[in-house]
């Protein structure tokens, strides 16, 4: 017998499962996500480029539960593939339950490739919460440094002639948090989201663009006499 999705939305308020914290719960942080028009594109276009040349992420590294996490620690343009999951909502709506007469859910595990698959999740009285395999972007924000910008499987669609196409990219993750621990972040106010990356494995290197010489640039500005 499937559980009413208010029943499944008491297992993922109870404060175990996400470390300790619950929306209502813990100490927050402050929000440190970033989003920008380029950055959307840039991410699509990097998932895009990747699907057209492999048809599976093979981890070239794999970070393990505990491991810190700074967005800083790769090249804009590289490209990371896991499993995320976020609980959100005000702290109004929610009512935190205790794990006395409730099993505590499994943590998602299944990292299987499959695009344009379903999205788990529950919405119950203004709460949300998801588990999603996505692809992570690296993307520069200037002053504010690298960000992760998730690409979520169900946001990759197949084309008519069978193009694997990313649609759509989502607000990033905070700069710095650890695979598999909760960050519990103020996104307002009053309103609140629990956030954990349960696995993370580097899929592609992005490569620094080279800084081009003096005479180079002088010469692109037709500053230069052409050579004889």
């Amino acid at each position: 017998m499937s559980s009413s999705p208010e029943e499944t939305m008491q297992q993922y308020l109870i404060p175990e499962y996400w470390d300790g914290h619950s929306i209502g719960v813990g100490e927050t942080e402050r929000s440190t996500a970033c989003f920008t028009l380029g950055a959307v594109r840039l991410a699509k276009r990097t998932v895009n480029e990747f699907l057209e040349t492999n048809r599976t992420p093979y981890p070239l590294e794999t970070y393990q539960s505990g491991t810190e996490i700074d967005s800083d620690q790769w090249v804009p343009g590289s490209l990371l593939y896991g499993r995320r999951e976020y609980l959100r909502g005000k702290t109004e709506d929610a009512t935190p339950v205790s794990n006395k007469n409730l099993v505590l859910p499994e943590r998602p595990t299944d990292l299987s490739f499959t695009p344009g698959g379903p999205l788990d999740c529950v919405g119950v009285d203004g709460l949300f919460y998801a588990s999603v395999k996505s692809f992570f972007v690296v993307a520069n924000f200037g002053r504010e440094g690298n960000r992760l910008m998730p690409v979520d499987m169900h946001d990759i669609h197949t084309t008519a002639s069978g193009v694997k196409r990313a649609i759509f990219a989502h607000l990033s993750l905070q700069k710095e948090f650890t695979v598999n621990r909760t960050s519990h972040i103020e996104a307002g106010s009053d309103y609140e989201s629990l956030e954990r990356v349960g696995a993370l494995s580097l899929v592609s290197r992005g490569r620094l663009k080279k800084k081009a010489s003096l005479a180079e640039r002088l010469g692109s500005l037709g500053l230069l006499p052409h050579a004889r």
